[in-house]
This record gives C-alpha cells, sequence and structure tokens, in this order.
C-alpha cells in the first residue's frame, strides 16, 4: 500500500495532477463545467502535433522509432479513417490533439510516458470581453517499461491511447 502511495504521489509531482478545481470569482457568472466527451460535441476541426524529448539520444529514437512524423502521420490515419475532421498540420484551428511522448533510455531498458490531450480555445468565465484561453479539454496518459528492440509496444500504446480519444470524440460526435 505505501508503495503505491508513493507511486502516484511520483506520478503527480512528475506530470502534473490530472483534475483541475475551478472556482468561480465572486459576483461573476456561474461557472459552467463540462464533461471531457461534452466538450468535444460539434465535430470540431482540429490537427494533430507530436512532441518528443529534445535530449532523446539518436539510439534510442531509431531504436524504438520515436519519429514526430511517423507517429503524427499515424494518428492521422487513425482519426481520419473513422471520419474525424483532422485537418493538415498547421490548418487553420484552435483545436489540437497533442501527443507528447518522453522517455528515459536505462540499459536494456526504456522508461516512458505518453500523455495525449485534446487542447481547445475556452471562453474564460468571468473575464470582459471574451477572453478565449487554450485548455486540455480531454486528456489521457501512460507509462511504461520497455525491453530492448520492443519499439512496436510502444507504437501500440500510443494508437492506443489515440483510440480512447476517437472512441470519446465520436461518442460527442455521433456518425448519422
Amino acid at each position: 500500500m505505501k508503495a503505491a502511495a508513493i507511486l502516484i504521489l511520483f506520478c503527480t509531482l512528475l506530470f502534473g495532477c490530472t483534475q483541475t478545481a475551478v472556482q468561480a470569482p465572486e459576483a461573476s457568472k456561474p461557472v459552467v463545467l463540462l464533461t471531457p466527451i461534452e466538450a468535444m460535441r460539434g465535430g470540431k476541426n482540429f490537427d494533430i502535433f507530436v512532441n518528443l524529448p529534445n535530449d532523446l539520444d539518436k539510439k534510442v529514437a531509431q531504436q524504438y522509432e520515436l519519429d514526430a512524423d511517423a507517429i503524427r502521420t499515424a494518428a492521422e490515419l487513425r482519426c481520419r479513417s473513422l471520419g474525424l475532421p483532422v485537418l493538415a498540420q498547421g490548418g487553420s484551428t484552435n483545436n489540437h490533439l497533442v501527443i507528447t511522448v518522453n522517455a528515459l533510455s536505462i540499459p536494456n531498458q526504456l522508461v516512458y510516458s505518453i500523455q495525449v490531450d485534446f487542447m481547445q480555445a475556452v471562453k474564460i468565465s468571468g473575464a470582459e470581453d471574451n477572453q478565449v484561453a487554450g485548455a486540455s479539454t480531454w486528456s489521457a496518459d501512460y507509462m511504461g517499461l520497455l525491453g530492448e528492440n520492443r519499439a512496436a509496444g510502444l507504437r501500440k500504446v500510443i494508437g492506443e491511447t489515440v483510440d480512447k480519444f476517437v472512441n470519446d470524440y465520436l461518442t460527442a460526435n455521433p456518425k448519422k
């Protein structure tokens, strides 16, 4: 039990909190909180970005096939094949599916974390002039450990995480 608590604390400190508390400013309109699925309603166009660590060793990147273009292409194909409105990278949109892969190479293994966020423009409650900010309205993350030459395992976890987003997106926007 103590080890589990330490692991949860470590993950929270390393990757940030998984939930955000929102408090309405005094004398303002009530805050409307949406579930992640509700926030995706309306079939919003989005593009896909992939973030990889800048200091990742090139040999490790090749060994585990950590290539931003390949990851983005695979995610775009998954989304488009199911009819999601994915724009070409750099398209005109305020909505982004952001795939972040962090990795640390240790002898004969790779410690990794994958985070997928759906970033959208949101109105700031109580702000003057209908101010808008970017916020993650949907998120999923995973951590793991892979043995040598297990690039397929890492690609599978990234794909499964994108599939979870696709599932929720299609729940919010069922095909007619």
